[in-house]
Order: structure tokens, then C-alpha cells, then sequence
């Protein structure tokens, strides 16, 4: 059974005499909060209410009480029977995504905004990796809020941004011929990438492995007529190909990259995909980069509902902020206490560290040697494989694609100081 039938289902006559777990009336509903249950455990509570071994989390439990039997829109679903849920190890993306989304959305929506959705998960992950991603940076924040404001300054309004540089909404037959279009510019050999179309990923798009394969996954309802070739630089274009030379390279591997002494990847790796989502743009702002940034901060010291609102001075649709906010608060259970997962934030910083420097980073080295940092670049150019490589087309150029991170400079009214954070 899944785990969203365990919220939503009643059981049979057949469930409750084979059900070996049962019902943990610790956990209270407005529905049975006054039939003198409370405070009773069945055999199967220890196991059923752990935050880390059953699908309900403590913390769930505890807020159960908070709201009135007036408003149906408010209750939370009654938990009819628990099962077990067995113990898997699944990537952190996959472990921060709650497994009611689509219920607790619609719960949002329908409460006027005016509701802070309790989220659980099917593996969640371990408290002490939600903790590394828990204490956002504001090193950044002022670039953010500029950012979006010369993007304002420009459109008026992000629904008037997203129509004009983004373009017509794309089926899924137009995307498959946009993105095999693409993998042919990039040299990509039949089969060597699958291609996912999604409707339900938390990002536009995402490089993942699928049966030992390279696949990329892309989120059909978010793919528009002129950013879909910015994603495929940004997934194929940055993150495979890196990938790709990186398994060349002598760091490769754990044991490699502890052997070099690598630096972190993460801010470099998503910084210079983010520079490459846009190279190409009329308007090429670094919006959605600086969103996350903001919002993430913002969650760390907000409610889910207060940061919705927040939102509001950037965004009007409620669809959009709400996915912003989702994955800001992705990984919490009870969304009314601040709280972040800070891991979008690495998006701005690494972008604008690289515009920092720009004049002095040999990008063609930066793609050759995989997954490394640019700090790097410089004590590893002696043991560098260049046998094999790849460079992405749109980087054949250098004295031209610097020229378009200059004019990326420009365009979001930065200076190359602004570029230095605090």
C-alpha cells in the first residue's frame, strides 16, 4: 500500500482482522480528540510513530490538535491503520520530497493561503543531513533583491517576464524535437542520454541515473518555447558533460576527490549551469537564481503561509509561489515553524563568484577537468586528461562567450563589486 493510501483510505473488515500494526491513537484527529483515546499506545506505536522508521513523523502527532472541527478544509486526513514503511536509501532530492504534496496543496489553495501544510515523507532524510542544509547565508541577499527588481523595473510583473522571455508553452512532441536537436549540437551519440518527460518534478529539469544510464528528466508543464534550450545547456550542456570528463580525470570517485584534496563542487557545478541557462537571452536575468536565494533565507525565519505572502512583491501566481515555497520548505514536517532547506541557494553564489572572476578562469579547463572548482583549476592543470574530453558548442568561442558573461553582468545591473558578496 502506499503511503498516500495509508492517509487517505478506510480500511475493510479484512484490513483491521489482518493488520498486524495498529492504528496509533496517540496520533489525534479532530475527529476523535474527545473519545478518551488519547494517551493510549497499541502494541505497534514505538515503530508506527518514529520520525525516522514509520511514515508518520513525531512532530505530526503533536499538531494534530491545532485545528477547529469548523472547517473542514482544515483537518488533517484520518490515519486508519500504519504500516510499516521499510527502510531504502534514496538520493536527498528524492528524500526531502513529501508524499502529500498534491493533498496539502490543495488544502493551501482552498484555505485562501490562510493554512500551513504538515508534509510527510516515505524515506525521509536523516535529521542530521536536513541540519547541513538548515543555516542559510544573506552574503548574498542584497545582489538577490536587485536582481529581481531590475527584472520588475523591465516587465513590470514576473507573469509579464516569464510570457516575454520565455515564450509559448511547449507540448511534449515539440520538446522531444527541441532537446533531440540539441543532443545532435552537442555531439551526443544516439541512446547516450534517455530523455524523461515528467509532470511532477519540483525543478524544470534534472540529470539523474536511470539503470546505470544517464536520463534527462524535464518537467513538461514548466517547459516554455525559449528556455528550453537554456535548460539543456544547463543539464547536458554543464552538468553531463562534466560529469562525462570527469570520469577521465585521475579525482574521479570519493577516494579520488579525498586523494587531491578537491573542494566542493556544488557552488561552481550550479553556478556556471545557472550562467549557462541564460547566455543566450535577450533579457538574460538571473531571476529564478536570485528567488531561490531570497527565498530560502526568508523561510529560515518565516511560516510557510507568511512566506507565500512574502512572496507576493515578486510573484503574483499563487502556482508559482507555491512551488518557490515548496522548495524551500521541502524537508519540514510542520510548515508553521520557520525553517529552510537552504541547498537552492548555491545557484547565486556560484553564479555570481564566477562572474567575479570571470576574467580569469580558463572556462575550456573548468569544463575538461569534470567535476572540480575553478579555485581548483590551477594546482590540478598538471595532472589534467584532455584525451576524450568534451567542451559544449556554445563554448568553441571563449572571446565571444565572455563577451555574453559580460553583457549577463550588465543586464542584472550588477557591478563586477556586486558580484563580491558580504
Amino acid at each position: 500500500m502506499a503511503a498516500t493510501d495509508i492517509l487517505e483510505q478506510k480500511p475493510t473488515c479484512e484490513d483491521r482482522q489482518s493488520t498486524t500494526v495498529q492504528r496509533c491513537p496517540a496520533i489525534v484527529s479532530p475527529r476523535t480528540k474527545n473519545k478518551g483515546r488519547r494517551g493510549k499506545k497499541s502494541p505497534g506505536c514505538r515503530s508506527s510513530c518514529s520520525n525516522t522508521e514509520g511514515n508518520v513523523p513525531n512532530h505530526m502527532r503533536l499538531k494534530a490538535r491545532r485545528f477547529t472541527e469548523g472547517s473542514d478544509i482544515l483537518k488533517l486526513p484520518l490515519l486508519s491503520s500504519t504500516v510499516s514503511v521499510p527502510r531504502r536509501r534514496v538520493g536527498l532530492l528524492d528524500a526531502v520530497r513529501p508524499a502529500n504534496v498534491e493533498t496539502e496543496k490543495s488544502r493551501f489553495m482552498r484555505a485562501n493561503y490562510n493554512y500551513n501544510p504538515l508534509f510527510f515523507y516515505n524515506y525521509p532524510a536523516a535529521q542530521t543531513v536536513l541540519e547541513r542544509f538548515s543555516k542559510p547565508s544573506d552574503n548574498y541577499l542584497d545582489q538577490a533583491i536587485t536582481i529581481m527588481e531590475n527584472a520588475l523595473k523591465r516587465f513590470g510583473t514576473y507573469e509579464n517576464f516569464e510570457a516575454r522571455t520565455g515564450g509559448k508553452r511547449l507540448t511534449r512532441g515539440e520538446i522531444m524535437t527541441i532537446v533531440k536537436r540539441c543532443f545532435k549540437r552537442e555531439k551526443l551519440q544516439n541512446g547516450e542520454v534517455i530523455i524523461n518527460l515528467s509532470d511532477d518534478l519540483l525543478s524544470r529539469a534534472s540529470m539523474t541515473q536511470s539503470r546505470g544510464r544517464p536520463t534527462l528528466n524535464i518537467n513538461v508543464n514548466t517547459s516554455r518555447q525559449f528556455w528550453l534550450e537554456g535548460v539543456a545547456r544547463h543539464e547536458i550542456g554543464t552538468h553531463y558533460l562534466r560529469s562525462y570528463n570527469n570520469r577521465l580525470q585521475p579525482w574521479t570517485g570519493g577516494k579520488g576527490r579525498r586523494q587531491y584534496g578537491l573542494l566542493s563542487v556544488n557552488p561552481t557545478e550550479e553556478g556556471l549551469a545557472s550562467l549557462h541557462s541564460v547566455l543566450y537571452r535577450r533579457h538574460p536575468f538571473l531571476w529564478r537564481a536570485a528567488l531561490l536565494y531570497y527565498t530560502a533565507y526568508r523561510a529560515s525565519q518565516m511560516s510557510f503561509s507568511n512566506l507565500f505572502k512574502d512572496l507576493g512583491r515578486f510573484v503574483r501566481d499563487p502556482y508559482v509561489r507555491w512551488d518557490y515555497v515548496l522548495r524551500a520548505k521541502r524537508g519540514q514536517v510542520d510548515t508553521s515553524l520557520p525553517g529552510c532547506f537552504c541547498k537552492d541557494q548555491v545557484y547565486l553564489e556560484g553564479a555570481l563568484e564566477i562572474l567575479r572572476h570571470r576574467k580569469d578562469i580558463n572556462f575550456h579547463n573548468l569544463m575538461r577537468m569534470g567535476k572540480v572548482s575553478w579555485r581548483d583549476l590551477g594546482r590540478l592543470q598538471e595532472h589534467m586528461q584532455t584525451d576524450g574530453t568534451r567542451i559544449p558548442s556554445f563554448m568553441d568561442n571563449l572571446d565571444q562567450y565572455r563577451k555574453l558573461l559580460d553583457y549577463i553582468v550588465m543586464a542584472n545591473g550588477l557591478s563586477d563589486d556586486q558580484a563580491s558578496g558580504v
